[in-house]
């Protein structure tokens, strides 16, 4: 006698295991996509605001830019970076507005070389090389306290 199998009946896991592995895969996409922007993105984003816009008051001045590697007449109301140098002529005064609105201004014959420009989250980071001259600084109350503002001097 031949008999006719049942069909079994799918248990509810057989219904839930599709919605289960798709949340498993997006969580692991999300949870990636958080990683890498942690901590690639977001820390050259957090370099990459920190800038200092020069302004020019009187006289001249040059800037040394990492990609040019020569001093250069330096226009008005441009930004520099980490690394990047500064000098005034005998004849000019400037002043530098940092990104978290510190302001810096440079006498004549000065020269400032920006050694580390570094914001993450809440805390700065600001260190400056004055090669030679005078410099008045004006400070923006730092309220992390792990914020550094240093002038390293000859």
């Amino acid at each position: 006698m031949y008999y006719r199998r049942r069909p079994r009946r799918k248990s509810i896991f057989n219904y839930i295991m599709p919605f289960l592995v798709i949340a498993i895969i997006c969580a692991a996409i999300f949870f990636g996509w958080k990683a890498v922007d942690e901590f690639l993105i977001n820390n050259s984003r957090s370099t990459f605001n920190a800038k200092v816009l020069l302004d020019i008051e009187s006289g001249s001045a040059e800037a040394m830019t990492i990609s040019e590697k020569k001093w250069q007449s330096a226009p008005d109301n441009i930004s520099l970076y980490t690394g990047e140098q500064v000098k005034t002529g005998m004849d000019g005064r400037l002043t530098l507005t940092f990104f978290e609105q510190s302001i810096m201004r440079l006498d004549t014959d000065s020269e400032v070389k920006f050694a580390s420009l570094k914001k993450k989250n809440e805390a700065t980071t600001i260190k400056i090389d004055l090669k030679k001259g005078n410099t008045w600084l004006k400070v923006n109350r730092m309220t992390n306290p792990t914020s550094v503002f240093n002038i390293n001097t000859e």
